[in-house]
């Protein structure tokens, strides 16, 4: 039977965090309290270390909405969606070493009925956490250059991403493509945690682009991902889930559809039993419940702390995410089956902290396979 701790962390964490940043409100309608009406005047103008509020409604920049440089936080209510000419983009580019952009609840798409939105990373040194952004009634993809920390959470691109010399992380997302290959990393290393990815449905008796596409990447995926070929219309074919070359970690739960063979040759891949984090929850006044799943049986450690730059675990083969410190361990244990390590952290209802990010980390130790490290899961309380 595991051990199960629930840990009330009223706030030892949070006491280490950043002073309330300054706060502006974009509001296409111009409401009270408005400081920009235009979201792309408001990334360009805001100083570092901004927190920006968008109230709902379809904005359509005039130019690139772009933060550059510069630390920001972008929080969006429901019904926020930016409507982007062709050709425009939502982009971060050029982050130093030591900053953040965090971009929430964003709806994204295209002017034309066709077309894409898209969100650009592109030569950055710092953090990006993407968190429940779509293409709202649109398709929408992510482009990634040159990135040394994006992490994605709860987000849909259904018209294809591509990571290129890039660390990624991406939790509980929706990936697909309508022609070529929907995950494409070249060189670089990614981390799947509860994702689908699907790949384009095939037409005139031809499959289309693969699930997910490696050059020379290194791929990690945990707990109930899915990587899945789609079918070619009109006949028996199917398209395939991986293609290209590089290394495969799979863990054993990870369900795998596709043109046989499923793994080509080109791809060294493995499958083991590894450790996976989610969270849940993180709204202000409320609780935040972490979990640590698998491997069942093995010494797992739960924590949390705060995002920083990624940092080697000594004796594992996959780093970690966050600050060393300040990092507090909240549970110690053996996840069983349908019994996870858990740990629930209490956050205060103070608007001081819209916006802060959160990340949790597992660490699981069995003799027969050493020390691993799970994937960062990250919260932005609001």
């Amino acid at each position: 039977m595991a051990r199960i701790d629930l840990l009330q962390l009223s706030v030892p964490v949070l006491l280490a965090l950043p002073a309330l940043a300054q706060t502006f409100v974009v509001d296409r309608n111009n409401g009270p309290g408005t400081n920009y009406t235009a979201i792309e005047a408001a990334f360009a103008a805001v100083p570092n270390g901004a927190t920006v509020l968008v109230r709902p409604g379809a904005y359509t920049p005039l130019g690139d909405p772009a933060i550059v440089g510069k630390s920001v936080t972008v929080l969006c209510e429901p019904g926020v969606e930016l409507l982007l000419a062709p050709g425009r983009v939502v982009a971060v580019n050029g982050l130093g070493a030591t900053q953040q952009v965090v971009l929430r609840g964003m709806g994204l798409r295209s002017t034309h009925a066709v077309g894409i939105g898209t969100l650009r990373c592109i030569g950055n040194q710092g953090r990006i956490l993407v968190d429940d952004v779509s293409g709202g009634a649109g398709q929408a993809s992510l482009v990634a250059v040159n990135c040394d920390w994006l992490a994605v959470s709860g987000s849909s691109f259904v018209a294809g991403v591509e990571c290129t010399d890039s660390r990624s992380v991406f939790e509980d997302c929706l990936l697909s493509n309508t022609a070529d290959s929907t995950l494409v990393l070249v060189r670089g290393e990614a981390q799947l945690t509860d994702t689908q990815v699907y790949g384009a449905i095939g037409f005139g008796g031809l499959p289309a682009g693969g699930a997910v596409e490696l050059v020379q990447a290194d791929l990690r995926v945990l707990g109930d991902s899915s990587i899945e070929g789609r079918p070619v219309l009109g006949t028996n074919l199917i398209g395939v889930a991986f293609v290209g070359s590089g290394t495969l970690r799979l863990d054993p739960a990870v369900n795998v559809v596709g043109a046989l063979p499923l793994i080509p040759a080109t791809i060294a891949a493995s499958t083991v039993a590894m450790p996976h984090v989610t969270t849940v929850g993180g709204a202000l006044g409320s609780n935040a419940t972490a979990a640590l799943h698998g491997p069942i049986g093995h010494l797992g450690i739960l924590g949390v702390g705060l995002p920083g730059p990624v940092v080697p675990v000594p004796g594992s083969p996959d780093p970690a995410f966050w600050l060393p410190t300040p990092t507090f361990v909240q549970a110690i244990g053996s996840p069983a089956i349908g019994q996870p390590l858990t740990a629930v952290t209490a956050i205060p209802n103070s608007t001081t902290l819209r916006g802060t990010a959160l990340i949790w980390h597992g660490f699981t130790y069995d003799p027969s396979v050493g020390l691993q490290t799970s994937n960062p899961s990250f919260l932005v309380l609001e």
